[in-house]
């Protein structure tokens, strides 16, 4: 099977397994309410705003967890929210939307999925008292949430003045190719998925005077324990240590599952995906007395967590101070169905970042903090579907990862006439910002131990330890896969526009020397292994950068 297979093939098991698995879920809670139509428009809006605010934490320990068999083969919609921060708005909200109606009755589905969040103006000061037995501020995902399955939504923070969202929007027609129910497709959907996110003007401090003692790290995030092991479906999952951030996380998926009747021959697929982040005019500042090898003051670890997950899994873990951090997924597919998208199908994704004007004179300092991101231990492994982690540790960043499928999948109908049109847009600026590192900053980027091994499908993973930096992510994939000889695809134009754009002028970083090694350092090893289909992997340690990556598919596979 050559690429365009693996990647189509993974995309099959996208949908089969995240989309297919949503609606059997929407089916399992409404299993007595058939006839629910997706007629209307499916709109999900969250707007979050935080003002002007003053924190100080003079050294208290800050602790969430979840463990201990939570959550193991659960079914349904699961939304877990952990917060020991000080004003903070956190916001999860799922709409969900199941068909099982008789054919004849189904209808347009136009789906809106709009995330915005600000957090402007603020002092944020916290203070380790000394010498700590444990993390100063620690989130913890272990031995939970494995073999379940549908919509698994978690926040965990002890932050301040942060904004954390997540919305899911799920629509799915199924018949009775798959569940034994009659159902017939959409005749037109369309999607539209917003994030916006805005940090301003914030000031934040975090000083640890730690000596002696076994410390594990002041700011830390771990998911291990065959965390989401066999998971199945949709999980979002969000851990912040930090003060001043935005960080949101959003899903929209229209699934056509296993149908059997036409419904009209013009049927259109058009997708928006757009992410903006925007952090200005803020300052952080970090001081550490201890240096490595232990303790790393922040730290990100996935470990032995989301090994076999099928659908889509984005996690976001950051301990940084005046982030914007945005990931957003949009799926349109047809899975099983005798009729498909004979018409249009279009898939617009777009990133754009601003980091400008964080140029105080104690922005971005650190003395003798260290900082290390990893994923080992198998985890991702044989992950299949979408996948997009994100692991953070630095000042005053903007992260957007982005990805849009629409895919036809082993269809029995034959398809004609039909456009594909994909635009992947990447743009990001970081302009007269100012970056100062002293002893023994060291950071780490760490991707190892079998960590995605025999994957399938889209994957990104973006590991930031620096400062002043936009990460930007970009994908859009048209696909149509079957084994029916008779399958025409998009047999109309295809148009394949990708456009990256970047911006760094008036930058100042001053790096001392590094007396304690490890120093900076990315690592990419015993990973990736095996894997088939599209991904991107970002690593940074440095300063005052614009780091882009923007792909785009159009495809058209027969297998025999």
């Amino acid at each position: 099977m050559n690429f365009k297979n693996v990647l189509l093939a993974s995309a099959s098991a996208l949908v089969l397994l995240g989309a297919a698995s949503s609606g059997a879920l929407a089916q399992q809670i409404q299993q007595n309410d058939n006839g629910l139509v997706p007629t209307l428009p499916d709109q999900l809006t969250l707007d979050q705003f935080v003002g002007v605010n003053f924190t100080l934490d003079p050294g208290s320990l800050r602790s969430n967890d979840i463990s201990g068999g939570y959550a193991n083969n659960f079914t349904g919609i699961s939304h877990d929210q952990q917060n020991n921060g000080n004003s903070n708005a956190l916001g999860i909200a799922s709409n969900v939307v199941i068909s099982t109606a008789a054919p004849g009755s189904g209808g347009d589905v136009s789906q809106q999925l709009w995330l915005r969040g600000s957090t402007i103006g603020g002092d944020y000061s916290n203070n380790a008292p000394g010498p700590l037995a444990s993390s100063f501020r620690e989130n913890t995902i272990t031995d939970a949430f494995a073999g379940a399955s549908g919509i698994v939504d978690v926040q965990q923070n002890n932050g301040d003045g942060n904004v954390l969202g997540i919305g899911d929007v799920v629509s799915a027609n199924i018949g009775p190719n798959l569940f034994g129910q009659n159902g017939e497709n959409h005749d037109d959907s369309s999607q539209e998925v917003l994030l916006e996110a805005t940090v301003t003007g914030l000031i934040t401090s975090e000083v640890n005077v730690v000596s002696g003692g076994d410390i594990t790290g002041e700011r830390t995030n771990t998911i291990d324990g065959g965390a989401f092991a066999e998971f199945v479906g949709m999980a979002s999952v969000q851990q912040n240590n930090g003060n001043g951030n935005v960080i949101q996380a959003a899903n929209s998926v229209i699934a056509d599952l296993g149908t059997t009747t036409d419904v009209d021959p013009s049927e259109d697929a058009l997708q928006s995906l757009v992410a903006t982040a925007v952090v200005t005019n803020n300052t952080g500042f970090a001081q550490s007395d201890a240096g490595p090898p232990t303790p790393y003051d922040r730290t990100n670890l996935i470990s032995d967590a989301f090994v076999g997950p099928g659908g889509i899994v984005n996690v976001q873990q950051n301990n940084g101070d005046n982030n914007a951090m945005n990931v957003g997924n949009a799926v349109r597919a047809h899975f099983l169905t005798v009729d498909d998208i004979d018409d249009a199908s279009a898939v617009v994704v777009s990133a754009a970042g601003f980091v400008t004007n964080n140029n105080s004179s104690l922005n971005t300092t650190d003395q003798d903090q260290n900082r290390i991101n990893t994923i080992d231990e198998g985890s991702f492994s044989e992950a299949v579907g979408l996948t997009a982690v994100q692991q953070n540790n630095g000042n005053n960043n903007a992260m957007n990862a982005l990805t849009a499928v629409v895919a036809t999948l082993f269809t029995s109908g034959q398809i004609d006439g039909g456009d594909a049109a994909v635009d992947a847009r990447t743009h990001a600026e970081v302009t007269n910002n100012l970056a100062v590192e002293t002893a023994n900053v060291d950071r780490v980027n760490t991707i190892d131990g079998g960590a995605f091994n025999d994957g399938a499908g889209i994957a990104t993973v973006q590991q930031n330890n620096g400062d002043n930096n936009v990460i930007n992510a970009s994908k859009a994939v048209v696909a149509g896969l079957s084994d029916n000889a008779n399958f025409v695809g998009f047999n109309g134009s295809i148009v394949d526009d990708t456009t990256i754009t970047a911006v760094v002028s008036g930058n100042i970083a001053v790096i001392a020397p590094t007396n304690v090694p490890p120093g900076y350092q990315n690592t990419l090893s015993d990973s990736f292994n095996g894997f088939a289909g599209i991904k991107t992997v970002q690593q940074n340690n440095g300063s005052n950068n614009a780091i882009q990556s923007s792909i785009a598919v159009v495809a058209n596979v027969i297998t025999p």
